[in-house]
């Protein structure tokens, strides 16, 4: 991890240059993860809002670029490397949007080892919606004290349900980044079918206790998807977690068990 961008001061390549990419195996952090399905499914989600180049005549194009990769790839891509990645576009030329997008999923399938990965370009013309979040969804609200900032699973209580579908949400979650420190705020989005309910006063205790937790993004949604999975033992258990935009880049992690990955690929909360 020696060559590891992040926390560093590295200048931005003057060039196009694929080899300021810096991929970190997932299982890594999954050998610190507990608790999760043997299988189960899912992706990620990177939102670049910094991409421009250069045209054939000189003139600088603007796009909004949005990645998607399997979480069965073998590596995820180190955030900074990626902005210095995407940052060495700034002085090349290409020919078209279709050989910009084709190269960053080419540069991208060689360091994360999976040929499953979707580049889209994104203009200013095309459409740009923040999703609501319905009012009985979301927990936040509750009447309740918390004083556990640091992460603990045993936060989490249950109760007996008819075996109904569950779908809740909270704008309150907040990790720290392990290399920097610096704070990553969230929206999670959960839904789960299972024989017992979470109550939800817990399941918020829960969400903050990440509050001073240092994970990548990645590990921390699967973090919460496997307490989940151990807690619920459900039919179906989906965890979605918007993370807000740094660097200009957003990360949406999704974990899927019991059902099949949904492709909503597009949704983005009120922070994004």
């Amino acid at each position: 991890m020696s060559k590891l961008p992040l926390g560093k001061s590295v200048p931005m390549p003057a060039a196009y240059d694929p080899s300021v990419l810096f991929a970190i195996p997932r299982s890594a952090a999954r050998q610190h993860t507990t608790g999760l399905p043997d299988k189960f499914d899912g992706h990620d989600i990177w939102n670049l809002y910094e991409v421009s180049w250069l045209n054939p005549a000189g003139r600088p194009e603007v796009r909004r670029a949005r990645v998607v990769y399997s979480a069965a790839s073998a590596n995820i891509v180190e955030s900074k490397s990626l902005k210095l990645y995407i940052g060495s576009f700034i002085m090349g030329r290409f020919d078209s949007d279709e050989q910009v997008r084709e190269t960053i999923r080419r540069d991208l399938a060689e360091i994360l080892h999976t040929p499953s990965i979707d580049v889209r370009l994104y203009s200013f013309a095309d459409p740009f919606d923040v999703q609501p979040i319905d009012a009985g969804e979301l927990i936040d609200d509750q009447p309740i004290a918390i004083d556990t900032y640091t992460y603990n699973p045993r936060l989490l209580e249950t109760e007996a349900c008819g075996g109904e579908s569950v779908s809740v949400a909270s704008n309150l979650l907040k990790t720290n980044c392990p290399i920097t420190g610096q704070p990553d705020w969230g929206t999670v989005r959960i839904s789960y079918r299972a024989k017992q309910r979470l109550r939800n006063a817990s399941l918020l205790k829960y969400i903050v206790s990440f509050r001073d937790h240092a994970g990548y993004h990645e590990a921390c949604c699967e973090q919460i998807f496997a307490d989940l999975f151990t807690t619920l033992d459900p039919e179906q258990l989906i965890v979605k977690c918007h993370f807000t935009r740094r660097g200009g880049i957003d990360i949406a992690p999704c974990r899927f068990f019991g059902c099949t990955p949904d492709g909503d690929y597009d949704a983005r909360y009120w922070r994004q």
